[in-house]
């Protein structure tokens, strides 16, 4: 094969890897000169794009882009434009085809009459005295000696970087243990398809999640970087891998393009471009998260290969409406959640086997419950009837046990059973963040401190950029009157969502138990600023106790009556009138609302014991009555 050509007034140089015009090198990167060389020496024919990236990107996978900036590079040392394409005419859907007339010579000497001559005429100047000796046929033995060490030396070189490239590669691969999956953005999509990107994220981290080898942060955790870069992104959620992804749809068709990049060095490992049917959901899903564990080179069970691929549901319409149910139940706040049971009802509808619907809707009327929105009495009958069936359609659901596990301790007060429901939810899922949070919750309420304060750890190590994960930490210190601890975790979620209220209640409850008055009410005042008339009962009626104990008895005052004021708006808790009256220090209305409490089956009976709101009152025989009726722990005194 001839390592120099000529076409119009360029010379290549294939051996020195040089294009010279006129006799004038020029400029251009490796990439750029590769695939000239290729054009030129493949000439008769069309080139495809995905032998052209074959071929320039042997062994590694690359986005079709980087073949574009090899291509404009080429381009630009051509010297064409847009009106001109005399060397390199793009064939559409198909690739390109070099269109110049080339000519191959065997030496350089053979290049032309001008190079020839100048060639000559250089070589005379700087040609040795000792040189007039040497036959013909010992210089140009020598010639080609010296072209043969060099290319010998450029092949050394290349296989140097080549090798040093892949293991860079390696090391990076190797280094991935941990991964988010950020929300797919969704370019040029109407408001009522924002969900997909939303959708397909959740599944992939649902798909990944069933990897023993990987840690993947929850979808709540990913939320706030639906449009972050995606390194920022991966640095502050601390993992060592993101993958990142664009959907663009044009009537029945979908594309998505999908990268995963390194935190290493924030590169990215892998990339893909998937063209589908927008009901063929499904396939691109299978596709992104098989090509994700090829790529990591990840050792695969069986039952983690068949997790990778799983569908819960093969009608595509009834998984369009779970994922807008889901995309509503992510916003957390009280029409959203009661939308989302809308379409979860839908999607069960078209599909009456699709377990993760009922899973959806255990879900939404958990957080109705616990928001207030909704009185645990009617609410919780509804996540244990739709745990259940989710149960029925598919027993090692482990949302489903975790529900169940909720159930069975705020509502039907059943310790034993709740145990069970929360291990065979870890067991199932050991990295779930909502089982290892709701079991700590309720290992607090059992009064195990040490167990409560583990789960919430392992909570926040799975997600530590959760302000609510954190906040939860700090309030199972603050149930075991560990006072100090408590204000550490709650500071730092304060750090992660200065905006959010609830850190900052309990907060100024801690530091009003711990004997610092002054700390309590600049908290209180910090509140008030950040929120001037909280929507949450339970946040306004810690504020409220925070700010009695303080003896500031006039915002709790306040406060006690505006809460009284709320429940034609939204429902409040007893529980929460009685945390006020404990702060006024007036016992007999704190029994008489912690009584109210029990009668209507709230949920916060379950906190009775542990909730250090009431410690004054341990001691009473009233309150250590309703201990008895609930079968909760005895409390120890203060």
């Amino acid at each position: 094969m001839s390592e120099f050509y000529e076409f119009d007034s360029f010379r290549m140089d294939a051996v020195r890897r040089v294009l010279l015009r006129e006799g004038k090198p020029i400029p251009m990167s490796n990439k750029s000169f590769d695939l000239l060389l290729i054009l030129v020496r493949e000439r008769e024919r069309i080139l495809d794009k995905e032998e052209l990236l074959d071929r320039i990107w042997p062994d590694t996978t690359v986005e079709e882009n980087n073949l574009t900036v090899a291509m404009s590079g080429l381009r630009k040392a051509l010297g064409e434009d847009p009106t001109d394409r005399r060397y390199i005419v793009t064939i559409p859907g198909r690739g390109y085809r070099f269109a110049a007339e080339v000519r191959a010579v065997t030496q350089p000497e053979a290049v032309g009459d001008t190079t020839r001559t100048r060639d000559h005429t250089a070589a005379q100047a700087f040609q040795p005295a000792s040189s007039a000796v040497a036959s013909p046929a010992t210089a140009k033995r020598t010639k080609q000696l010296a072209i043969l060490l060099a290319a010998l030396f450029v092949v050394a070189v290349a296989c140097y970087l080549v090798l040093r490239d892949r293991e860079k590669q390696a090391q990076s691969i190797r280094s991935i243990r941990s991964m988010a999956v950020l929300p797919f953005k969704t370019i040029g999509a109407a408001e009522d398809e924002q969900y997909l990107g939303a959708g397909i994220a959740d599944a992939l981290t649902t798909k990944l999640s069933g990897v023993a080898q990987l840690r993947i942060r929850p979808s709540s955790a990913v939320l706030h970087y639906a449009n972050a870069n995606p390194v920022s992104a991966g640095r502050e959620l601390s993992v060592d891998s993101v993958l990142d992804g664009q959907i663009q749809r044009s009537g029945s068709r979908m594309r998505v393009t999908v990268q995963l990049v390194t935190m290493r060095d924030g590169n990215t490992l892998w990339a893909d471009t998937l063209d589908e049917d927008f009901t063929n959901i499904f396939q691109i899903e299978d596709a992104i998260s098989v090509g994700v564990a090829e790529r990591l080179k990840l050792q695969l069970t069986e039952s983690e290969k068949k997790g990778l691929t799983r569908h819960f549901t093969q009608n595509s319409e009834a998984y369009q409406l779970y994922m807008q149910g889901r995309y509503l139940w992510d916003k957390n706040t009280g029409e959203p959640l009661l939308k989302s049971v809308e379409y979860y009802e839908q999607a069960i509808d078209r599909d009456p086997g699709f377990a993760l619907a009922y899973v959806g809707i255990a879900d939404a009327y958990t957080d109705l419950v616990i928001q207030s929105y909704v009185a645990g009495a009617e609410g919780l009958p509804k996540v244990k009837a739709a745990a259940l069936k989710a149960l029925q359609i598919d027993p090692n659901l482990a949302e489903a046990h975790n529900s169940l596990g909720v159930v069975a301790w705020a509502y039907d007060w059943d310790w034993t059973k709740a145990d069970e429901e929360f291990q065979k939810a870890a067991d199932l899922n050991p990295d779930s963040v909502a089982t290892h949070e709701d079991r700590a919750f309720f290992l607090m309420t059992m009064l195990r401190f040490d167990e409560s304060i583990a789960e919430g750890k392992r909570a926040v190590e799975l997600n530590p950029a959760s302000a609510s994960l954190n906040t939860g930490l700090g309030y199972f210190h603050f149930a075991a009157r560990r006072y100090n601890d408590s204000a550490g975790w709650l500071k730092k979620a304060i750090d992660l969502d200065p905006d959010y209220t609830f850190p900052r209640a309990v907060l100024a409850a801690d530091y009003a138990l711990s004997g610092q008055s002054s700390r309590a009410l600049a908290e209180c005042a910090s509140l008030s600023e950040v929120a001037p008339s909280s929507k949450d009962p339970f946040v306004s009626a810690i504020a409220a106790y925070a700010s009695a104990v303080s003896s500031n008895r006039t915002e709790a005052q306040a406060i006690l009556t505006r809460l009284k004021s709320l429940p034609s708006q939204r429902y409040v808790d007893p529980y929460e009138i009685a945390i006020v009256y404990s702060g006024l220090g007036e016992n007999d209305a704190v029994i008489e609302w912690l009584e109210r409490t029990y009668r209507e089956h709230s949920i916060s009976v379950v906190f009775f014991s542990s909730d250090p709101f009431f410690l004054k009152l341990h001691s009473d025989a009233r309150f250590q009555d309703l201990i008895r009726k609930a079968h909760l722990p005895t409390p120890t005194s203060p």
